[in-house]
């Protein structure tokens, strides 16, 4: 996992915050889920049998549990780049998640099911259970729990990935005709996928300040104006852990220095506002920014190498080192030099095997 995975995991794992994501967008902002009745559960998942062996792990997993009883369960995903295949994964998380119930039920009934039969006792007052039901140990009122999942994306491009099974098959082949019956065979799968960037401040859905000012402050992040304005007016509902993660995902790593500078100094929780108020000062970075927004080539082109996200250099770092990609050809993917390729990956922590002794562009 990369700082900003980390960062994102670490952050919404807080069962306020978490409990705020579903409040505001699976009920519309109303309070249903209270904080105090979310629990962590083990966000990775198995399945084994007769030798085949499946483990996924998903970003966040809480246990929604209300006067002692088990309501529903809740996947959180984040991501910041598109990935063309979120649903079966999304499919498979899911899927897991009720296997693990199912077989947790089974356990429960089989083990019960030896200890008041032992010694060939019979229990009268417990009712006869059919075929299917002793060969499965799954009973005819035993039910699963809600398994729900949400997808958010934190990507600066807009998600042109699919939302849907349907969208990801190819049904060209087939007939029309034939396509139609077909599909009545082949359930649709639906994911949820929000994108951050796209709420407004009058669509905001969140109740949690920090979180609020998160997502406005985000969604401002090629807006100079509107982002230094935000930030002024908005710092002082942002905690630090909300600033440190915001720092980090807009993606400069000029504010990160002086931001890191002044926390270092000490200072009050309004830092990133300081940090802003300093790289604003700073004129070279002025010039970047500007060139940026009002769209002068050299502008342009150092806001792109500033505004490069972690999770595009990370994809591609990996690809290199798969032997996929050359160097310079995720540099030339990512409009960077070679030279500027290689020290944004080094900023972000990753390390590029066979990384030539020169590269100077």
């Amino acid at each position: 996992m990369g700082k900003i995975d980390i960062a994102q995991h670490n952050y919404l794992s807080n069962p306020r915050r978490f409990a705020d994501i579903w409040n505001g967008i699976a009920f519309n902002g109303k309070q249903v889920i209270n904080w105090k009745d979310l629990s962590d559960i083990d966000s990775t998942q198995t399945y084994f049998k007769n030798t085949i062996a499946l483990k996924k792990t998903a970003d966040l997993i809480k246990k929604w549990t209300s006067t002692g009883q088990e309501l529903a369960i809740f996947i959180t995903e984040n991501q910041d780049i598109i990935d063309y295949s979120l649903p079966v994964r999304v499919m498979f998380e899911e899927a897991l998640s009720y296997h693990a119930q199912a077989m947790d039920i089974t356990r429960k009934n089989r083990d019960r099911f030896k200890k008041k039969h032992s010694e060939n006792q019979a229990f009268q007052e417990e009712k006869t259970i059919s075929a299917g039901e002793y060969l499965y140990m799954f009973h005819e009122d035993d039910k699963l729990k809600p398994v729900a999942a949400l997808v958010l994306y934190w990507g600066t491009e807009h998600w042109s990935g699919s939302t849907t099974l349907h969208g990801m098959i190819d049904f060209s082949a087939i007939k029309p005709e034939d396509r139609d019956l077909l599909k009545q065979f082949i359930p649709d799968y639906t994911i949820k996928v929000i994108d951050m960037n796209n709420i407004s401040d009058d669509t905001n859905p969140f109740q949690d300040p920090g979180l609020r000012s998160l997502v406005g402050l985000l969604n401002k992040r090629n807006d100079k104006d509107a982002l230094i304005n935000f930030a002024s007016q908005n710092s002082g509902k942002m905690d630090s852990e909300t600033q440190d993660l915001a720092v980090l995902m807009l993606g400069s790593d000029k504010l990160k220095k002086y931001y890191d500078k002044i926390t270092k100094e000490g200072a009050s929780d309004d830092k990133m506002c300081k940090a802003i108020d300093d790289l604003i000062k700073d004129s070279e970075f002025k010039g970047r920014l500007e060139g940026k927004i009002e769209g002068k080539l050299e502008g342009k082109l150092e806001g792109k190498i500033e505004g490069k996200s972690e999770g595009e250099i990370q994809t591609y770092v990996r690809i290199i080192n798969d032997g996929v990609y050359t160097i310079e050809q995720a540099a030339s993917n990512t409009n960077l030099s070679v030279k500027d390729f290689i020290a944004k990956a080094e900023s972000f922590g990753f390390t590029i095997k066979n990384k030539p002794v020169s590269y100077e562009q």
